[in-house]
């Protein structure tokens, strides 16, 4: 909670601790309405050309809405949930986040209308735990070859360099008595880390400050020292800053860096806010894609949407753009120098990045993500050669028609081959 130099509240929330004073007040969605959301949202995403996304924080109404619409024939994106994981609850948690994965059988209704189990989370929780009660209201059921997924816990560990939320290694610039936030208790979080890795759960930690990244690569060593190594193919989100010194261990620990290429250019916040915040050089040292990918690390795309910079998009050609160019994606920007150009990397990596290694990081590389014999013709077909273009152009292609497991789910009505 933000306050003044007097002490007074300034009425600046930041983060999830001092936000959800205001958001718990606040009645949640019912099923109906976010499926209303999502039946407008999807069709727009399959139009990008998206195949598969991630939803990094679904909840018990979020997962009844995907389930419907997955039975009504609804979908024309696969999805994969990400059950949030509340640092207030720590490893209690864990048996509803268990019960909560088996839950994406094709229109079972998870949940009644209207219920938020963020309230009664402690009613939810098993015999085990401290509250001594059972799972009641959530059935085991299972349907791992459906469109609506899950495998993964999610954390979300800092904040935000805008909001000096972001936790740093050395201290804010313009603030030298902050290094940011932190939102788990060290202890916490690496027992958390410990445990979901232990049940064979897919972790995915938002991470945005170097300090934060490096508690993330803290936690995924020690999980491996206490329970072996596996194929889990954890993920960092982010990653805006990252110490050189623990870019190697992304590689080392066969983490995955979940990136957002079309963050990657100067924005008009990067003169009021990144450099006077984080100084000269950590200002130069963000988005560190092909320092990251030289080390041996695994770089998979998305776009966070709809968090962003200042140009919201969830159009995958818009980040190839900027993995290629670093320049900026807003048509009337003034800016025309790239951010960090020895950081670009080639087409085809960006493409494989936004394909394969997105493939790979939900388990379906043998599945999807390219195109061969015995995938499942998850297929976009664009009205040109993206390598024919010049790279500043690129995100000017269009989507002629998308085609999700083989069945056609997006058609450019406009398009014909002779117009191409």
């Amino acid at each position: 909670m933000e306050r003044d130099a007097e002490g007074n509240p300034t009425g600046v929330l930041r983060e999830m601790a001092a936000s959800n004073l205001v958001t718990s007040k606040v009645p949640p969605l019912t099923i109906a309405q976010i499926k209303e959301m999502l039946e407008k949202i999807l069709p727009k995403a399959a139009a990008a050309g998206i195949t598969t996304a991630d939803d990094a924080a679904v909840s018990p109404e979020i997962i009844s809405a995907f389930a419907d619409l997955e039975d009504e024939g609804k979908l024309p994106v696969r999805v994969f949930g990400e059950i949030v994981a509340l640092p207030e609850l720590g490893v209690e948690e864990i048996p509803l986040m268990e019960a909560e994965r088996s839950i994406f059988y094709p229109g079972y209704p998870a949940i009644e209308e209207g219920y938020s189990y963020i309230d009664d989370l402690p009613g939810l929780l098993d015999g085990e735990s401290q509250y001594n009660v059972t799972i009641s209201t959530i059935h085991d059921y299972s349907d791992d070859e459906g469109l609506f997924r899950f495998q993964t816990g999610k954390l979300f560990l800092d904040g935000v360099i805008e909001g000096h939320t972001g936790y740093l290694i050395e201290p804010y610039a313009d603030e030298p008595s902050t290094y940011g936030t932190i939102n788990w208790d060290v202890n916490k979080f690496q027992d958390m880390i410990e445990a979901l890795d232990s049940l064979g759960f897919q972790i995915d930690i938002h991470a945005i400050g170097d300090g934060a990244v490096r508690m993330c690569l803290d936690a995924y060593q020690n999980a491996q020292e206490k329970n072996g190594v596996r194929d889990s193919r954890h993920k960092i989100s982010h990653i805006q800053l990252i110490d050189p010194t623990d870019v190697h261990r992304i590689h080392d620990l066969g983490i995955i860096a979940a990136l957002q290429p079309n963050w990657f250019y100067y924005d008009e916040n990067f003169d009021h806010v990144s450099l006077p915040y984080l100084g000269e050089e950590r200002a130069h040292r963000m988005y560190s894609l092909k320092t990251i990918l030289d080390s041996g690390g695994m770089v998979a795309f998305g776009t966070d949407y709809p968090v962003g910079t200042d140009y919201l998009t969830y159009n995958p050609l818009d980040g190839i753009r900027t993995a290629v160019t670093r320049l900026p994606l807003p048509p009337d920007s003034p800016i025309t120098e790239p951010y960090r150009p020895e950081q670009l990397i080639d087409l085809k990596t960006a493409i494989e990045a936004y394909t394969y290694w997105g493939a790979y990081t939900n388990f379906m590389e043998n599945s999807t993500g390219t195109l061969e014999k015995g995938t499942i013709a998850d297929i976009v077909v664009l009205d040109t050669d993206l390598f024919s273009l010049p790279f500043e152009d690129i995100n000017k292609a269009k989507v002629v028609a998308t085609y999700l497991e083989g069945k056609k789910v997006f058609t450019d009505t406009e398009f014909t081959a002779d117009t191409a």
